[in-house]
């Protein structure tokens, strides 16, 4: 029979274009921040679920999508290829007033059938909700700069043992972003990573 659409998120379809692992770790990260988010009258946007998957994948938590930096700091295209074809299966919804500016993601009433194709998907709620406490309610412009300064710091750890690693992920950040954070916010949220212990140090790695 074909698939019957219709506005909002009230309907429960087949799942037709989505069912990896992938997505259902996406579509468990909205359904947790789409929970925080209401607390405080917020959204879950583009951005926030970009940068939740992003920090999920930098302590430790496998997945298949891979990270580059651009001006608002590690994106990824496959996490909104995937988001829109969970909306289609209607894992996921959109409830945005204007899609085309910003995006308001909520879990859908197909959220539970994907997330009982991977059980061990639903294993990891604790620890996603954890980090979504973190940060779903901050602001987008917060999160690209902690996103940024941790994949700055992966980077440099990797590429080079120089010291001091610090001064040249702050450094670096600025070059990148000249004049976007004053000098004082990007050596504040530095330390700020540090203390919430989200720089990436591999404790929460998962089979």
């Amino acid at each position: 029979q074909p698939l019957q659409r219709k506005a909002g998120c009230d309907v429960v379809a087949d799942l037709l274009l989505t069912g990896t692992r992938d997505q259902a770790l996406l579509a468990l990260v909205v359904e947790e921040a789409h929970q925080v988010v209401q607390q405080g009258a917020g959204f879950l946007g583009r951005t926030a679920l970009q940068k939740i998957l992003y920090f999920l994948q930098s302590r430790g938590f496998k997945m298949g999508y891979g990270f580059d930096v651009y001006f608002y700091g590690p994106f990824c295209d496959e996490i909104l290829s995937d988001a829109e074809a969970l909306i289609a299966d209607e894992v996921i919804c959109d409830n945005s007033d204007n899609p085309r500016k910003y995006s308001n993601y909520a879990p859908g009433p197909a959220c539970g059938e994907i997330l009982r194709l991977h059980p061990d998907v639903e294993t990891l709620r604790a620890e996603v909700r954890e980090v979504v406490q973190t940060l779903a309610p901050m602001r987008p412009e917060r999160l690209e700069l902690l996103a940024t300064l941790d994949y700055l710091k992966g980077w440099y750890q990797v590429a080079s043992d120089t010291e001091p690693l610090r001064e040249r992920v702050v450094g670096r950040l600025q070059e990148l972003k000249p004049g976007r954070f004053p000098s004082s916010d990007v050596e504040k949220a530095y330390d700020d990573l540090e203390r919430a212990r989200l720089f990436r140090m591999g404790e929460w790695v998962n089979p």
